[in-house]
């Protein structure tokens, strides 16, 4: 199942651009990216 970001951070109480910086630091695993 292939959720967004902002569906992912909430649970955790951060916003999207830090799920983002943990992807780019290898701390959690992105399953794919669309262009979009």
């Amino acid at each position: 199942m292939l959720c967004s970001i902002g569906i992912i951070a909430k649970p955790y109480g951060v916003s999207p651009s830090t799920i983002r910086r943990w992807a780019q630091r290898g701390l959690i695993k992105v399953a794919c990216r669309t262009f979009g």
